[in-house]
């Protein structure tokens, strides 16, 4: 029985262990290094600022800048192209904080220029103010991406200052959301009759 038990356990911290190594960090924003890849965008407000650092004394992103009024933040932190692929999961795990009052993020994900065209992936609420990043919790938003390419994230703050730790991006593995089909074209019925032919492409 010792000897199953122990074969059993070996098996299961062989499996932990590769799926813990299918995980690939696509991209890393939890270092200087990280930020300094990144591009900064006001849509509203406060357009001649830049508003995202990095703060070496909490090891996190920041959003302040000393002559925006709260809560008059609208601003996008940018990464640089980052290659997607298709059925793929991807997962965001920023842990934040408020500077003083409630905070609020966006990420979203696209291509191009234009910010305001990219898709919403997750929203986060009520960030509440905490004294450090210790206490602050680590949320989590998953998402996949239609075709495989190159795409862009952007956090955007809105609302009051914040301060973002431990953020990465990471490939972990095949997403549950099937694709969508392509090529869809309703046929109407040559005969007239109420009826239609609905002919599609499956995805791979």
């Amino acid at each position: 029985m010792n000897r199953l038990t122990s074969t059993l356990l070996c098996a299961a911290l062989s499996l932990a262990g590769s799926t813990l190594m299918a995980q690939t960090t696509i991209f890393d924003l939890s270092s200087r290094d990280g930020f300094t890849q990144c591009t900064q965008e006001c849509l509203r407000y406060d357009r001649d600022n830049q508003v995202w650092s990095w703060s070496n004394y909490r090891s996190a992103l920041q959003m302040y800048h000393y002559s925006v009024t709260e809560p008059y933040y609208d601003d996008y932190l940018v990464t640089p192209e980052l290659p997607l692929e298709a059925g793929s999961l991807y997962r965001v795990t920023p842990t934040a904080y408020s500077s003083g009052k409630t905070g609020h993020i966006k990420i979203g994900c696209g291509q191009g220029a234009d910010l305001e065209s990219y898709n919403i992936v997750g929203e986060i609420d009520n960030i509440p103010y905490v004294s450090n990043m210790d206490d602050a919790e680590e949320r989590t938003v998953e998402f996949n991406v239609p075709v495989s390419g190159n795409y862009k994230l952007f956090i955007e703050g809105v609302g009051n200052g914040l301060y973002i730790g431990g953020t990465t991006i990471r490939n972990v593995g095949t997403s549950t959301v099937p694709m969508a089909v392509s090529d869809l074209a309703v046929l109407p019925d040559p005969a007239g009759a109420a009826s239609a032919m609905i002919m599609f492409t499956m995805p791979d």
